[in-house]
């Protein structure tokens, strides 16, 4: 049976925190940026049997810079997010083949 433990790790945002009582604007072309890491242990020794390691951007599909708000943003996150479950997914699928 397999361990899978995973982690995010030097997340960065390039999100500047709101302004109380101003009313502004923000417009990037990536909400930040983060890595995933992650192991596939063997559950009864814990030895380490594949590791993975991907950085990536929270970019939104184009790469135009565009007004940011919360929905945007976590579009963003969520997009990233699903791109690195469905890799998961795959590699879990081709590990037992």
């Amino acid at each position: 049976m397999l361990i899978v433990e995973g982690g995010v790790l030097d997340v960065v945002s390039y999100v500047p925190p709101e302004p109380i009582g101003v009313q502004s604007a923000v417009f990037l072309s990536s909400v930040g940026e983060a890595t995933l890491v992650l192991e596939l242990r063997d559950s009864e020794s814990r030895a380490i049997l594949a590791r993975s390691i991907d950085r990536r951007a929270a970019d939104n599909p184009s790469t135009d810079i565009r007004y940011a708000n919360n929905v945007t943003r976590s579009a963003d996150v969520q997009r990233l997010i699903r791109r690195w479950a469905t890799r998961l997914r795959e590699g879990l699928d081709g590990f037992d083949q």
